[in-house]
């Protein structure tokens, strides 16, 4: 629901207001989709990270928070480190979401680079 409600807002809106303001249809769509795509999966991920429920309502359902290593709450600037290194580990065969199998503390790439654990509420 909440995926159809951005894309009207982020996609249509500016669609059909762009004949209104002048500018070309293109400009209004790839500001839609640079919107869309890149600012509001990363305001979204990194807001709930760094929230005082430290994940997105699935963490938060499966009972796991996502911490720095000492064990504390990560900032808004650590968990757009963490976000944006996803893209990283994701590039060679989603080898830096694999290593998390086989690390200690079941950290992938993007947690090493932001000094983050994945862990259990207590």
């Amino acid at each position: 629901m909440l995926l159809v409600v951005g894309f009207a807002l982020v996609i249509i809106v500016p669609i059909l207001i762009a004949p209104v303001a002048g500018l070309p249809d293109d400009v209004y769509i790839l500001i839609s989709v640079v919107i869309f795509w890149l600012i509001v999966p990363w305001l979204y991920w990194s807001l709930t990270e760094s929230s005082s429920k430290q994940g997105t309502p699935g963490k938060t359902a499966m009972g796991i928070i996502v911490t720095d290593t000492e064990g504390m709450r990560i900032s808004f600037g650590r968990a757009t480190n963490r976000y944006w290194a996803k893209a990283i580990s994701g590039v060679i065969l989603f080898s830096g979401f694999i290593m998390i199998a086989f690390t200690a503390r079941k950290q992938g790439f993007h947690d090493f680079i932001a000094k983050c654990l994945v862990v259990a509420k207590k």
